[in-house]
């Protein structure tokens, strides 16, 4: 689930369909799987925010709040999940991440 493993174009053959059921599952288990580093990633690179961490925050904030922090990364997967349905055209969504820096 880190930065590294984001998926930045998926290309589908013609007449294709996603299960988005499916997909929001697989969403929701990653989520729930999420380890400490995969957290402080999605922190890092802005996909969730808790303004209750400080900046500086240590393992063990990261390991008391994990709970939550699995919950809000959830909430955001399944909203970029729907943003769009079948037959419509997504809404535009502002996030705030920025690009991962080119792997050395």
């Amino acid at each position: 689930m880190g930065a590294d493993m984001m998926a930045r174009t998926l290309h589908l053959p013609a007449d294709t369909t996603i299960d988005l059921t499916a997909a929001k599952a697989t969403a929701s288990q990653l989520t729930q799987q999420a380890t400490l580093e995969d957290l402080r990633t999605l922190l890092e690179y802005g996909w969730i925010a808790d303004d209750t961490l400080p900046d500086d925050c240590g393992h063990d904030d990261l390991a008391a709040r994990a709970g939550h922090l699995r919950q809000l990364a959830e909430q955001e997967l399944h909203q970029l999940h729907g943003s769009g349905s079948a037959g419509t055209t997504p809404r535009p969504r502002r996030l705030h991440h920025r690009r991962p820096e080119p792997r050395r």
